[in-house]
């Protein structure tokens, strides 16, 4: 028999009860690559947002004209975090496809976001982001990477 909480269709407590988080941080924001971007409009954001979620072309092409590879790497090793996607509605990502995206796996800062939508992608970002905060502001990169594949 269901207690009347369970009736009336809300979670009831106990050890898999939903947890609340009130902190997220807003300063991510979605990058579409795309045909001629310039590697500065990467640049540009970096005073404005800690994360970028990017769309890049197929399973994680990245142009490599104009700037926008040497960009991306240098936003992730100025201590910013990028998570990866695609454009593709049914693909995910997968860099390592590529030799443009070879250069993005495996490296501190950038985060893979396998077939989620951009959507719950810049979400979960804010969220892991604002849980993985130091005190002094940094961002505890081991822990925000944890985070990011526990959800």
């Amino acid at each position: 028999m269901l207690s009347g909480a369970a009736e009336r269709g809300f979670a009831v407590a106990g050890p898999s009860a939903p947890r609340f988080f009130g902190t997220l941080n807003p300063r991510v924001m979605a990058l579409k690559v795309t045909p001629g971007m310039d590697g500065r409009v990467v640049d540009a954001l970096r005073p404005l947002c800690d994360a970028l979620v990017v769309e890049a072309f197929g399973l994680g092409g990245i142009p490599e004209y104009a700037g926008v590879t040497d960009a991306l790497l240098n936003w992730a090793d100025a201590g910013k975090t990028l998570v990866m996607t695609t454009q593709c509605p049914f693909e995910g990502a997968d860099l390592s496809v590529y030799e443009v995206g070879r250069a993005f796996c495996n490296r501190p800062g950038v985060l893979m976001g396998g077939a989620a939508t951009t959507e719950a992608l810049l979400a979960k970002t804010m969220w892991a982001l604002a849980q993985a905060e130091r005190p002094d502001g940094t961002v505890d990169r081991e822990k925000l990477a944890a985070l990011f594949a526990s959800c």
